[in-house]
Formats: C-alpha cells, sequence, structure tokens
C-alpha cells in the first residue's frame, strides 16, 4: 500500500522539476535595439524594439526571451518575448533629464553598444 503523505510528496517533488526554461537567443546572435524617437520630453514614451537575428540570419524564434536595460528612467517591461524575432518594451522618460544608454541581452547575446535617448534638458542641449 501507498503511503498518501509519500505520494503527495513525490508529486510536489515532479511538479518542481517541471517548470518551463525561458527560450534564450542562441550565442552567436545579433541583438539591435531601435527606438521610435531618439529625443523625449521629461515623462515622455518611447517604443523600443529589440531585433534578434540568429547566426543563420533568421529571426530568432517566436518566445525567444529578451531582457533590456536602460540607465534613466523606465522600462516597461524589462524583460519581452520575440514575434518574427521582434520583443517590444516602452520607454518612460520619467522626471529626469539626461541621456538614456539602452541595451539589450538574451542568453550570451548582447547588443555591441547602447543606443541613446535624450530626455527633457538633455535633448535641448543636445540640439546646440
Amino acid at each position: 500500500m501507498v503511503d498518501p503523505e509519500s505520494l503527495r510528496a513525490s508529486a510536489l517533488l515532479v511538479l518542481g522539476f517541471c517548470q518551463k526554461v525561458p527560450l534564450l537567443a542562441p550565442t552567436q546572435s545579433v541583438i539591435t535595439v531601435v527606438s521610435s524617437r531618439s529625443i523625449l520630453p521629461i515623462n515622455g514614451n518611447a517604443e523600443l524594439t529589440a531585433i534578434v537575428i540568429e547566426e543563420s540570419g533568421t529571426p530568432a524564434h517566436n518566445g525567444t526571451l529578451v531582457t533590456l536595460t536602460s540607465t534613466l528612467g523606465t522600462l516597461d517591461p524589462t524583460e519581452a518575448v520575440t514575434g518574427n524575432g521582434q520583443a517590444k518594451v516602452t520607454l518612460r522618460a520619467g522626471i529626469q533629464s539626461g541621456t538614456a544608454e539602452i541595451l539589450a541581452f538574451s542568453g550570451s547575446a548582447r547588443t555591441e553598444a547602447p543606443i541613446t535617448a535624450l530626455i527633457g534638458g538633455a535633448a535641448a542641449d543636445g540640439m546646440r
């Protein structure tokens, strides 16, 4: 006869090992980030698109997890999954002026250099 507590413990152990692992870009993939705007007012928004191309030249598989970071403002969300090789997030500028540097990565694939967005007073300074 099987002890019900042992059976329950075994079921919980199996369920713990069945969690999904995120799909990440292959190592030699290239990630490029583009922004809908390079100059934002205070509290402005820009749509960021991370484009993930695998070494073979094809877009990353749908559902590939991409993480973006910014030195200024906030990203909403900070992680997104690809559809046709593209993952989209929103940069929310906030109330601080300056230059936001944005990078993206998926597994060991990373953007080679950050893109920048000028926010608030930094945008005015950049136009002089």
